[in-house]
């Protein structure tokens, strides 16, 4: 027999856990529940929308269950309203986590909590940050790590508990928290008020962020840029460079590398090649998604390549995003390919590790418009643009900062022969766009040094302070 279920969100996300539910042929989906009342008594699906003072009544004899990017905030209204038992779904599964605080008579928000969000282990700033952490933080506050891709336990008490919460994402913020966003890379593509996003989504990120106490900067640059897609409170942005870029320096990383890819790279070059990953934000699309990968463009002969990578004593690291992870993976099986390795996050997370500490592993770098490039302009060394589908993705994701050849510091590359020229080129001259690469650099990072995290927790040890003694 199919359990009723409140869906609380009736958004694109709501829509399509709805058909997941009814593919399970497990809920009987009774209502949604959505906070904008201009949505009330509209209809999703055929099920009728209701306010969120409609659920109490039902919670006795339905699950409440959240399908929205607002659960954190959702989870305070529900536990405030006496609901203390909700499901969420997860995004990547589309199966229901359900979190049991019924124990719990009344929220107490801890003078001395302090959450760090992580999303990945894929340049995590909160990931840093935990690693970084001083002597002087970990005896004065309890500090925790909540990776949000694995919402189990305590995930939502510890997070609103907290006094201060850390974040890399959009999301929603609690305004009776410090809220402090550090976000996830310097911008190159168009976000927010700059994309062409629809207006009440702009009008909605802007409030949000408006609430946030502090975000976390790498330069008065990087600040002008955010402000133009977020526009807020210029006095909120603070100069002290990311967590994330502290692992650059100092670490391991060929060990690391060789360790996670089982391969012996004493004697190798190693080329990290990362894309961007061409995620559909509000139903926009970024670029054209088939061309996003060089090694399958046409007339590219991975056979060729692989014997050139082997000829020059070279490793390639692909890093793509999950999505593709598995393509990829069973490509180089097909093809037989020796001198190419997958790089995913599952491997990071098992191996407690975040990718930034083993790009300093890499002698060259390959991407198309993913924003690692400007961290790791850090480490002086090459970088090689495959920007197959430019034109595109100008046309329909758009870029903040113009022009595009100026703000990549390297060589162009469109097809085979012209890649491998300049993979010889870029690893055999360092002076090879060196000067390109260092006037970049010095526009996007004012500090650059392995201090940034101590400069991120001195904010936080100061707004912990200015909070507690009022």
């Amino acid at each position: 027999m199919q359990k009723d279920l409140v869906l609380f969100g009736a958004s694109r996300l709501g829509e399509i856990a709805l058909k997941k539910i009814i593919s399970n042929n497990v809920y009987h989906v009774v209502y949604f529940s959505d906070n904008d009342q201009k949505k009330w008594g509209e209809r999703i699906g055929g099920i009728e929308v209701i306010p969120p003072s409609m659920i109490l009544p039902l919670a006795s004899n339905s699950d409440v269950v959240i399908a929205s990017q607002y659960d954190l905030a959702i989870a305070k209204q529900l536990f405030e309203a006496n609901i203390k038992k909700f499901g969420v779904i997860d995004e990547t599964s589309w199966e229901i986590d359900f979190f049991d605080y019924r124990h719990v008579k009344s929220l107490d928000k801890k003078n001395n909590k302090i959450s760090l969000i992580m999303n990945n282990n894929s340049g995590s700033n909160t990931l840093a940050l935990y690693k970084n952490v001083t002597d002087k933080i970990a005896k004065a506050y309890s500090v925790e790590l909540i990776d949000s891709k694995n919402k189990k336990g305590n995930y939502y008490l510890d997070l609103l508990e907290s006094k201060l919460v850390m974040h890399t994402h959009d999301g929603s913020f609690d305004n009776t928290q410090i809220n402090v966003q550090l976000w996830h890379g310097f911008p190159l593509k168009t976000l927010s008020n700059m994309a062409n996003f629809p207006e009440n989504i702009k009008t909605r990120n802007s409030l949000r962020w408006s609430k946030l106490d502090a975000v976390i900067s790498y330069s008065q640059t990087y600040s002008t840029f955010m402000n133009a897609c977020f526009g807020i409170n210029g006095n909120k942005y603070i100069i002290t460079g990311m967590p994330r870029n502290d692992l650059l320096f100092g670490t391991e990383g060929k060990k690391k590398l060789s360790k996670l890819i089982k391969c012996n790279l004493d004697k190798k070059k190693v080329i990290l090649y990362m894309p961007t990953f061409r995620e559909t934000i509000h139903e926009l699309t970024d670029g054209d998604e088939n061309k996003f990968n060089i090694l399958q463009a046409s007339g590219f002969d991975m056979e060729k390549y692989d014997d050139f990578l082997k000829d020059q004593d070279i490793i390639m690291v692909l890093k793509f995003h999950p999505v593709h992870i598995k393509q990829a993976t069973n490509y180089i099986k097909e093809m037989n390919l020796k001198n190419i390795y997958i790089l995913d996050d599952i491997s990071l997370n098992q191996s407690s590790l975040d990718l930034y500490e083993i790009i300093n592993a890499a002698d060259l770098l390959i991407t198309d418009y993913s924003s690692i490039y400007f961290d790791f302009l850090l480490l002086d060394k090459p970088i090689i643009f495959v920007p197959l589908d430019l034109q595109e993705y100008k046309n329909s994701r758009g870029f903040l900062i113009e022009n595009y050849d100026f703000w990549t510091p390297g060589p162009k590359c469109f097809i085979l022969d012209q890649l491998m020229d300049e993979i010889k080129k870029s690893l055999n001259y360092h002076s090879y766009y060196q000067r390109e690469r260092k006037t970049i650099c010095n526009i996007v990072h004012h500090y650059k040094d392995a201090n940034s995290s101590l400069r991120v927790w001195e904010l936080i040890d100061s707004l912990m302070k200015k909070s507690i003694n009022g």
